[in-house]
């Protein structure tokens, strides 16, 4: 009965596994800056003139989001996904002179730190890992911000502790959260998971009537590692029991790549799972079987004698 499903399957275009879907926290750490990886440019604008600075950033983003795996341990879907802490801090301090027409204001930070947040969590992602950022926003929480006029501005004087006014900005743009399956050691599967989040957003400011505002470009990339219990090594289909059925999946699959019968997640099909599905042959419970009620196999029975007379006439 097994390969009659398994035949009918592979005839509808595909075979069909069970998804576990699970709750995953990651504690996702900022990699080394670069010019172009965990660097923010900022520039300050004030009645139309600005300066920039830039700074690499580090810290962490804690991630929560839902995936579906599949019996071989591969990513299958992403359902949702919010960010729930950690602190992104800028390296150096920062320094403007925006020089305009009737004088210039000086602006200083130092300390400068924000959280990443999810407005209403949880937000959607989808299924291959890429989410709007629009969702999600950075409260600047940490650090001190200092504007100093000169000239005929010299009025403007105005010094922001985030500590005691946090600010919050929505983010702009979109971001991808993927997942790496990298080893199998017996039961357990190491993963690697990797944000890339092209960050954008504008932080306006009043400083004694005049509107500083803050604006920051740049990549932030961070990874974490974790692992998790799979099902049976060499369990394919998924069905508790590692059997002739995984066995015909592995040779319907040989050589494929990104297929579900890649039991060691090399990328591809070939002998290294052939050897994990022989060696774990047996393993694992049968799956439980519905028996109909009596009832039903009365039903059964009338259904097979219909059928038979009408191939007959």
């Amino acid at each position: 009965m097994k390969h009659a499903t398994l035949l009918s399957a592979a005839l509808l275009g595909g075979w069909a596994f069970p998804v576990s879907a699970e709750e995953v926290q990651l504690d996702l750490l900022l990699g080394p800056s670069s010019p172009t990886e965990n660097t923010v440019e900022l520039t300050v604008e004030v009645s139309g003139f600005d300066d920039n600075d830039t700074s690499g950033v580090s810290g962490n983003a804690l991630v929560t989001t839902n995936v579906g795996f599949l019996a071989n341990g591969q990513v299958d879907t992403f359902q949702d996904i919010a960010f729930t802490g950690g602190s992104v801090a800028f390296d150096d301090d920062l320094n403007f002179n925006i020089d305009a027409i009737l004088g210039a204001v000086l602006v200083d930070g130092t300390g400068l730190a924000g959280t990443l947040g999810t407005s209403a969590p949880p937000a959607s992602i989808s299924g291959s890992g890429s989410f709007d950022l629009g969702f999600h926003d950075i409260t600047v929480d940490q650090g001190v911000l200092t504007a100093q006029g000169t000239g005929l501005l010299s009025g403007v004087s105005q010094t922001v502790d985030f500590s005691a006014e946090p600010t919050t900005a929505a983010l702009v743009g979109s971001a991808t959260l993927g997942f790496s399956l990298d080893s199998i050691l017996g039961n357990t599967g190491y993963y690697t998971a990797t944000l890339v989040a092209p960050i954008s957003f504008n932080a306006p400011f009043e400083a004694e009537g005049i509107t500083v505002n803050v604006s920051a470009e740049g990549t932030l990339i961070a990874t974490d590692t974790f692992a998790r219990q799979l099902t049976t090594p060499g369990d394919l289909d998924g069905d508790g029991l590692v059997d002739v059925v995984d066995l015909d999946l592995l040779l319907a699959e040989w050589g494929a790549s990104g297929s579900v019968a890649d039991a060691d997640g090399s990328g591809t099909v070939d002998g290294d799972d052939l050897a994990i599905v022989l060696n774990h042959w047996g393993d694992g419970d049968p799956p439980v079987v519905n028996i109909p009620e009596p009832g039903s196999l009365a039903l059964l029975a009338l259904g097979g004698l219909a059928l038979a007379r009408r191939r007959r006439s």
